[in-house]
């Protein structure tokens, strides 16, 4: 017997984190970024080493090759622009890093809300095949009694027949769409599209508002203090600034320091080693100065977007917290008509099988309940998918 593993939403949640291969991606290309900040530092603070010789070939023929000196370029950072641009480094590696996290939000509402569907599409295939049990069970009485001399119109069964059929055609299309959504599921865990996995039914009674967030004011100031979406808005403010101080350091001359060792007796009063110092000064007049104003005005930009980013994330953790609520107690009040509507198709499908029931009414029966089934699994995966939202703002 073939053993079908079942997994909860947990236990997917987990695999796509591991396995997804947007995810997978997205490490490789920070793992890049951390690289490439590790370069700018050694090519920024690290001194540039000349070190050769060259003759003419004669020379080179009657003495050899040797070495003739060795010098070391070490350029002072005396506006502190390198350093301003190794922190500009640093922090947008720290905001690839803050995105990454960002997708993972994004994906977790992805994978949520295809479970959701999976399970929806389930459901309804559970429904289509009762009620083809029902629906066959009819037939094969109404069969006999026709058969069996009984005087009843021949497009009775006729109409169940129909039924059948229209039913059969459902259950196709929504199989169709269940292989669909199951096989995007183990897409996004990083599987192959072949799996003998299925998913588990989620009990949307252990969904709760997480107890840090129970006041609509801790969820605001921990949405402030700790939510990435504030804190990409914080690193772009620090940048605009750091982009500010290295337009200004361009007003300054460039000064340098060149340690040499002369390895021959060429250009120096005698062999040895010398210091230079040195500076250069390009001031264009126009460029320069309307560099710094630009740069001015794109540090007002970024503080003003990050007044707006907060308060469009006080705003929008308020609505998620009120939707949550509302949310929870819509659920609460859809299981209770569902239990209700559940007890009344059974005596619906007694009063059928009795023939005391139209074909017609059963079918509307069966639909009411199936519809308020799906209405269910939009709102367990609205309740989820809030719930996942306003953690995630706060964090």
């Amino acid at each position: 017997m073939a053993y079908c593993q079942e997994l909860n939403l947990e236990e997917v949640l987990r695999r796509v984190k591991q396995n997804n291969f947007t995810m997978q991606k997205q490490d490789l290309s920070i793992e890049n970024s951390m690289i490439t900040t590790k370069n700018y530092y050694k090519r920024r603070f690290l001194p540039n080493v000349e070190f050769g010789a060259e003759g003419e070939l004669s020379e080179i023929a009657d003495k050899g090759v040797g070495p003739e000196k060795i010098s070391m370029k070490i350029d002072l950072d005396v506006g502190r622009q390198q350093l301003n641009r190794y922190k500009i480094q640093k922090n947008s590696l720290e905001m690839a890093e803050l995105n990454r996290e960002k997708t993972w939000y994004n994906l977790q509402e992805e994978v949520i809300s295809t479970y959701f569907q999976y399970l929806s599409v389930s459901k309804k295939i559970e429904y289509i095949e009762k009620t083809l049990g029902v629906l066959n069970n009819h037939r094969r009485k109404l069969d006999r009694m026709l058969n069996g001399g009984n005087l009843i119109p021949k497009n009775e069964l006729l109409k169940i027949e129909i039924d059948i059929e229209e039913n059969n055609i459902q259950l196709l299309s929504n199989r169709y769409n269940q292989n669909v959504l199951k096989q995007k599921l183990f897409t996004m865990m990083g599987l192959g599209l072949d799996q003998d996995i299925d998913f588990k039914e989620i009990d949307s009674s252990t969904v709760f508002i997480d107890k840090n967030i129970e006041s609509i004011k801790v969820a605001e100031n921990k949405g402030l203090k700790l939510s990435k979406s504030a804190r990409i808005g914080e690193l772009q403010m620090e940048n605009a600034v750091y982009e500010n101080k290295i337009a200004k350091a361009e007003l300054l001359p460039k000064f340098y320091v060149k340690p040499e060792y002369l390895f021959d007796d060429v250009g120096y009063s005698k062999k040895g080693g010398r210091v230079l110092v040195g500076f250069d000064w390009n001031f264009e007049w126009g460029n320069t100065l309307n560099d710094v104003e630009v740069s001015n005005n794109s540090v007002k930009i970024s503080e003003m977007d990050y007044k707006e980013r907060v308060a469009n994330l006080t705003l929008e953790i308020r609505e998620k917290y009120e939707q949550l609520k509302m949310a929870k107690l819509a659920l609460t009040v859809s299981n209770k008509k569902i239990a209700l509507m559940r007890e009344n198709l059974k005596l619906d499908t007694s009063r059928f099988d009795n023939r005391l029931m139209g074909s017609n009414e059963y079918l509307e029966s069966v639909n009411n309940l199936k519809e308020a089934e799906e209405k269910l699994y939009e709102q367990q995966q609205e309740l989820f998918l809030l719930n996942l939202k306003l953690k995630n703002l706060i964090s």
